[in-house]
């Protein structure tokens, strides 16, 4: 089975045969056997080789090209070709074409196909003139190249940066991406902020941090925070757990991984300030010792169950009295 080419060997050929018919020394019969590869990547192309006259008129079409579309070359000839274009694609294709076959200019266009089955290709038509030996125009050839799953993928890319733009800015979490830093020793000593949400700002008290480095932003930031980043910007792997920033005077629930390639040494973090609940927690510890206190001190007796009935406090009262 013959090998697919790319876009771009196609493109390279299309200028071979243009060149082929400039460089007059080539000859006749090189101009023929260009001629006849071109014939022959028709039957590899689906939507393949074509040529026209001076005029724009098309004289030749692959004929794989004719099967897909259920044309015969009588249709496609004149501009029988556009009925195969979309409404909104006929004019503006048909008056860039003009204007190339007037003016020489290269034909380059993407527009719709649609096939014997009903649906729509993406196609890019890439044309070239060839002149002869008084610069006239005698001839136009090009190829049709299929890019629907090109224009495909450029849409879900599309969409998926959309709705990454989307969570990224919607979120209450922080989120940024760094890239870490090494001395000569390959330990970690420092991070730049590459990228930042709406969300960080609040999270951090970090006043625009985009492009800077940690460090100058807080000298006294714990050596921990490094060295987890750059752990996980090495082996890749991703990592959870809750840890102060003493100089921020925040607490933060992490979670971590690498972003993009190895060598780039990205990390991607979310994280959320809980100084907020590790406060909350603080303050029920030091409200539940100051009950105790209090408690083993009166002479009540005091005491405590849980649902189930079982005892989870008694006072010291209880204890001497009961002889517990």
């Amino acid at each position: 089975m013959s090998k697919k080419p790319s876009y771009e060997e196609l493109e390279q050929r299309v200028k071979e045969f243009e060149q082929a018919n400039v460089d007059r020394q080539n000859g006749y019969e090189s101009l023929q056997e260009i001629f006849k590869q071109y014939q022959a990547l028709g039957d590899i192309v689906p939507y393949g080789f074509w040529l026209t006259d001076g005029d724009g008129l098309c004289t030749y079409v692959s004929k794989l090209f004719l099967e897909l579309v259920d044309m015969t070359m009588e249709q496609f000839q004149e501009f029988g070709w556009l009925h195969l274009l979309p409404n909104e694609d006929v004019e503006p294709t048909k008056e860039q074409w003009l204007h190339c076959v007037e003016t020489g200019q290269h034909f380059r266009k993407e527009h719709r196909f649609s096939t014997k089955e009903g649906d729509y290709r993406n196609i890019l038509a890439i044309g070239r003139p060839i002149k002869n030996d008084t610069g006239k125009i005698v001839e136009w050839v090009g190829l049709n190249l299929d890019i629907t799953d090109l224009k495909r993928a450029e849409h879900e890319a599309v969409e998926s940066e959309n709705r990454y733009h989307i969570l990224f800015n919607e979120i209450d979490e922080g989120f940024c991406i760094i890239e870490m830093i090494f001395d000569e020793n390959e330990k970690p000593i420092d991070y730049r902020f590459l990228e930042i949400n709406p969300a960080f700002e609040k999270q951090t008290g970090l006043i625009n941090a985009q492009g800077k480095r940690m460090r100058p932003l807080a000298p006294k930031h714990e050596d921990h925070w490094f060295e987890i980043y750059g752990r996980i910007a090495v082996t890749g792997q991703a990592e959870r757990f809750v840890n102060r920033a003493e100089q921020l005077n925040r607490w933060y629930d992490v979670y971590a991984f690498r972003f993009g390639q190895p060598e780039n040494r990205q990390v991607a973090i979310l994280f959320n300030d809980i100084t907020g609940n590790k406060q909350m927690e603080e303050e029920l510890r030091e409200s539940e010792k100051r009950f105790r206190d209090i408690s083993h001190s009166m002479a009540d007796w005091i005491w405590e169950v849980d649902k189930k009935g079982h005892y989870t406090f008694v006072s010291d009262t209880v204890k001497t009295i009961l002889m517990w």
